[in-house]
């Protein structure tokens, strides 16, 4: 009987001495475990004034403008004047404010004046040392039905939607394998099995 409560005692005195054990081996294998932790700064977005557009082509502008790391302020804030005018077609200039100093200029032709906006965006973006992305497209699955969907493409802002396929089967995982190939899988043929597009409007980047 006395070694029984020798044993419970023991046990008592243990328990914690084991949990203080494995919280600590615990923390140290986590700590060891720990990604190193990299602080990074974000880029600041370049201040530019928009002026001399309508209304929505200045949206439009200023929509693509932000996507790639510019932002709209008073002309007085402004590094860069973005200047022009979109009567019959997009028209615009790039001009450093102090300097006075011409980056771009150029008309732009189309077959709409939002796509002219997008190529005028883009020269920005390449004239600043950025990425440009606004003419590049995007793709996607829409669901037409219970295990059925289409493939769609449409202007990276997602405007412009159009289908690109009519399988009326199930389909997925819709992804751009060059500037103008676009890969999926169907099961339009009865089983599953990679699809290829050869799409000719992917005037941009691959995404």
């Amino acid at each position: 009987m006395d070694w029984d409560k020798e044993i419970i005692l023991m046990k008592r005195l243990l328990t914690p001495l084991l949990l203080l054990s494995l919280v600590v081996a615990t923390s140290n294998v986590c700590r060891g475990a720990e990604a190193p932790l990299i602080i990074t700064r974000e880029a600041e977005a370049i201040p530019v004034a928009i002026s001399g557009f309508t209304s929505d082509v200045e949206a439009v502008l200023r929509n693509d403008l932000l996507f790639m790391g510019m932002k709209n302020v008073p002309p007085a804030e402004a590094r860069y004047l973005v200047v022009g005018s979109n009567s019959g077609r997009v028209e615009g200039r790039l001009v450093e404010r102090i300097s006075k100093a011409n980056l771009l200029g150029k008309a732009y032709t189309g077959s709409s004046q939002r796509l002219q906006t997008h190529a005028f965006a883009d020269d920005i973006a390449k004239a600043l040392g950025l990425v440009p992305i606004a003419e590049t497209k995007i793709t996607f699955k829409v669901e037409t039905g219970p295990s059925v969907g289409e493939i769609y493409i449409a202007d990276y802002d997602g405007h412009n939607a159009q289908p690109v396929t009519a399988d009326g089967a199930l389909i997925s995982a819709p992804c751009w394998g060059g500037r103008r190939t676009l890969y999926y899988a169907s099961y339009k043929l009865g089983r599953l099995a990679v699809q290829q597009i050869l799409h000719a409007d992917q005037p941009g980047q691959t995404p």
